[in-house]
């Protein structure tokens, strides 16, 4: 003679499912509010200042970078990849232990 009802008639599985399937929505969401394009005169001084940064301490990660200057990680990646590109930067290591030096 048990009286309560389950809260949701989905198993557990199908809970979580819907959890994350609304999780990144919202992340997908929020990104895409969030992206901001860099004109070429503030991509030019964001390299300027990586590689001033990297040039007073050699070897720093791009957290490290980003935290010397003040801003995000995701900001730093395309002036970084610009000056890797250009050959301007070296690195050594892979995905987050990858150290910047100056060429």
């Amino acid at each position: 003679m048990n009286t309560l009802k389950p809260v949701s008639t989905k198993s557990g599985a199908e809970q979580m499912r819907c959890c994350r399937a609304a999780a990144m929505a919202w992340r997908r969401q929020e990104s895409k509010e969030a992206r901001v394009r860099l004109s070429p005169e503030d991509l030019a001084k964001l390299q300027a200042n990586v590689l001033d940064c990297v040039r007073s301490k050699a070897g720093q990660r791009l957290e490290e970078i980003a935290c010397a200057l003040r801003t995000d990680t995701a900001v730093l990646e395309k002036p970084a990849a610009d000056l890797l590109k250009a050959k301007r930067l070296k690195t050594t290591g892979a995905k987050r232990g990858t150290k910047y030096f100056v060429k």
